[in-house]
């Protein structure tokens, strides 16, 4: 008797690196003067990556002390909006409705 394994799905793809806005100058002024965000000089680390209007960056401390906070955003120009920001982002709303190219950076699938 033959006995197969059942394929494993593939893991999708995150998201691909935007190609126009938001711009890695854009996610740092959104975080600018944000609470959750520390009062210090930040640079981008990667992305931003886009699915649809949503958008994830990782940036950190410009002197390069302390942890990557990850940066969760919807829209473009004007309209950009933070969602959250932090170590963890993989709440709720991102869970729910983020793209899943969104979901694969933010929550790990």
């Amino acid at each position: 008797m033959t006995t197969t394994s059942p394929t494993p799905s593939p893991t999708p793809s995150h998201a691909k690196k935007c190609t126009g806005e938001p711009t890695g100058k854009q996610i740092l002024a959104l975080l600018k003067g944000n609470p959750a965000v520390p009062d210090a000089t930040l640079k981008v680390d990667e992305g931003p990556f886009c699915s649809g209007v949503w958008s994830f960056t990782t940036v950190k401390l410009a002197s390069g002390d302390a942890e990557t906070l990850s940066v969760v955003t919807t829209g473009k120009g004007s309209t950009l909006t933070l969602v959250t920001a932090g170590t963890d982002v993989c709440n709720p709303r991102v869970q729910a409705e983020a793209p899943v190219g969104i979901r694969v950076l933010a929550c790990g699938y």
